[in-house]
């Protein structure tokens, strides 16, 4: 069942590093077993950009640990393109989360540049 939906991040990203969905949103994303997650780019510049969207999780909410291996993340190195860009992704549930939890979103490519906008979705 549906508990919430929300938009947990709006950004304007340029270039590789990571950056991590509203810190306000970490005691409500932790709360729920399964997580829906999409991604809606616009904006997009660079030379091939990829988008992976993560999901970490934390008990003090100052060291953090993925849920997920590299290449397996709800979001894993899509392209973006005009024509492609809105992607989504889901956490399951089947490992469970600690009380906090936030998206980490990267960018990768040659100068990458997108406005993100992330909605996730929680059930339970």
């Amino acid at each position: 069942m549906r508990q919430f939906q929300q938009v947990v991040f709006d950004r304007y990203v340029n270039g590789t590093t990571t950056v991590y969905s509203d810190a306000a949103f970490n005691d409500l994303l932790g709360q729920f077993n399964q997580l829906s997650i999409q991604a809606c780019c616009s904006e997009i510049a660079g030379t091939s950009p990829t988008l992976t969207v993560n999901v970490e999780t934390s008990g003090d909410q100052q060291t953090w640990h993925s849920k997920f291996g590299s290449g397996s993340e709800p979001i894993s190195g899509v392209s973006l393109t005009a024509a492609s860009n809105t992607h989504w992704g889901k956490d399951t549930g089947s490992t469970p989360s600690l009380g906090a939890v936030r998206l980490t979103i990267t960018l990768v490519g040659t100068s990458p540049a997108a406005r993100i906008r992330i909605f996730a979705c929680g059930r339970s």
